[in-house]
């Protein structure tokens, strides 16, 4: 009778995040057996990924299963935040806020949203009504914050906004802008999802949701082209927002490149469309952008290494290819003879050789030739 001994298989896991899973703990099973598990996030926490020995493992509903088990498995499960999510109940201003969008280490309990209506009783509104007179027939306006505590701080990436939209708007003529304080104007894309318009931002200031002005069509749009050169890269911004190579953008738009020397390189000057173009004092320079594609250039050059001196032309003569009557020019260091001497050399040069040319030759009759 022969029997076949089948080894337990261990199955072992690593938690990442704040969760749990059931069954919980190093597991032994059967060889060939089918093990199931259920993940239990902590509040405010998701089930994000699990791999098996370094493979994905499909989950549905926070639960997985490792079919037909014939070797020791390691479980990698890894939980993430929820996006925060915030409203403000005045004005049911909105924000989804991803996890690494939010201050290094902040407490998502201590993150609020603050949103203040920008209406003709504001200090701002003829900053924001004089920026859009001509493309809106009607805005509503908002300055956006968000809050650690009582601090007012910046995204550390994208969120999601969501502005209720007014009765009477238009939903085809709709854009969003924001406006700097000084009167900049920056366009985003906006979506509407049943009553909100939504838009993507990591920089708060003045919104302004607008139904576009009949008359006006939509703002053209066009390209400004960059790239990171040997020596360097180039940085490109709209206002506070980082702006991409090719990026599609509003005519008059106006972005600002700064150049980024690589060690060892030093920024030179700049370029647009092969013709060169001043720079501001800082070093940066301000592009607006037109009705034709543009291309933007950083020249970067190798910074001076200091000590060497500034090279000067020289003559070399081969050994062997002067002219008769010349002396070879010496390679290597050498000090230049002082123009007067210089010049009687020359003179006893050419003197010499008058001299030689002008002594008459001997005469000699050959042997057995007529006397």
């Amino acid at each position: 009778m022969w029997s076949l001994n089948t080894p337990d298989i261990r199955v072992t896991t690593q938690i990442q995040g704040q969760g749990s899973i059931d069954p919980s703990g190093p597991q032994t099973v059967p060889w060939n057996s089918t093990v199931t598990f259920t993940a239990h996030p902590a509040a405010g926490w998701q089930l994000d990924s699990v791999t098996a020995g370094g493979q994905p493992v499909e989950v549905a509903q926070n639960s997985f299963s490792l079919p037909a088990l014939r070797a020791d498995v390691a479980l990698n499960i890894t939980f993430r935040p929820l996006p925060v999510q915030l409203q403000d109940p005045d004005t049911q201003v909105q924000l989804v806020c991803p996890p690494e969008s939010l201050p290094a280490g902040a407490d998502p309990a201590q993150i609020h949203l603050q949103v203040e209506p920008v209406d003709r009783q504001s200090d701002d509104w003829n900053t924001v009504h004089t920026a859009l007179a001509d493309r809106a027939d009607q805005l509503v306006a908002f300055d956006i914050g968000l809050y650690l505590q009582d601090t007012k701080v910046q995204p550390g990436g994208k969120v999601q906004v969501s502005i209720p939209i007014p009765a009477g708007f238009d939903r085809s003529r709709l854009l969003i802008y924001r406006v700097e304080p000084t009167g900049d104007l920056v366009q985003y894309p906006v979506t509407v999802s049943g009553d909100l318009a939504q838009f993507e931002t990591d920089h708060f200031s003045y919104y302004v949701l607008i139904q576009q002005a009949a008359q006006s069509p939509l703002p053209a749009e066009s390209t400004l082209y960059f790239a990171d050169a040997a020596g360097g890269r180039v940085l490109a911004r709209a206002g506070s927002a980082q702006v991409q190579s090719g990026q599609p953008l509003p005519v008059g738009t106006a972005v600002q490149f700064t150049a980024v020397p690589a060690s060892g390189y030093q920024f030179s000057r700049w370029q647009v469309d092969d013709h060169a173009v001043a720079a501001g004092a800082d070093g940066t320079l301000t592009v607006t952008v037109t009705d034709g594609a543009q291309t933007v250039t950083a020249i970067f050059v190798p910074a001076p290494t200091g000590g060497s001196e500034e090279p000067t032309a020289s003559t070399t003569v081969p050994a062997g290819s002067g002219a008769p009557g010349t002396a070879p020019v010496p390679t290597g260091d050498h000090t230049a003879l002082p123009a007067a001497a210089a010049l009687a050399l020359v003179l006893g040069l050419v003197l010499g050789l008058a001299l030689a040319a002008a002594v008459p030759g001997i005469c000699r009759r050959r042997a057995g030739g007529p006397h």
